[in-house]
C-alpha cells in the first residue's frame, strides 16, 4: 500500500519513466505507478491532481514512439505489449523491446 504522500509524488513527477518512478519509491512496480498515474488506482488520494490519461498522447515523442519501433506492425506491437491506445505511444520509451527504425515512416495508431 502506497501513502498519500508517495502517490502526490507520482502524480507530479514528470521527468521520471514509470520504471524509474517505481525504482525511486522501492515499494511499488512499474505496472502500479502507471494505474496511479492514469487514475486507474488511488483515485480517492489526491483527487485534486490531475491524472495523466489527458496527457497520454502528447508524451510521445519523436525519439520514443511506439510507431517508430521496428516491433510495430499493422496498428500494434508484434510483442504484445501494453495498447499504445491505453498506455500511450510515449511507452517505448520505457519498453526494454525498443528498437527504433529511423528510416521507417510513421504510420497512424
Amino acid at each position: 500500500m502506497l501513502n498519500a504522500e508517495q502517490v502526490r509524488q507520482i502524480l507530479t513527477t514528470y521527468h521520471l519513466t514509470n520504471a524509474d518512478m517505481a525504482r525511486q519509491l522501492g515499494c511499488c512496480s512499474r505496472e502500479a505507478v502507471r494505474t496511479i498515474r492514469q487514475g486507474l488506482s488511488y483515485r480517492n488520494v489526491c483527487p485534486e491532481i490531475p491524472r495523466w490519461q489527458a496527457r497520454r498522447h502528447a508524451r510521445a515523442t519523436a525519439e520514443h514512439d511506439c510507431r517508430l519501433c521496428k516491433h510495430w506492425r499493422h496498428g500494434g506491437c508484434d510483442l504484445g505489449f501494453p495498447d499504445p491506445i491505453e498506455d500511450g505511444l510515449g511507452f517505448a520509451k520505457e519498453c526494454s523491446c525498443y528498437a527504433p527504425e529511423r528510416n521507417q515512416a510513421m504510420s497512424t495508431a
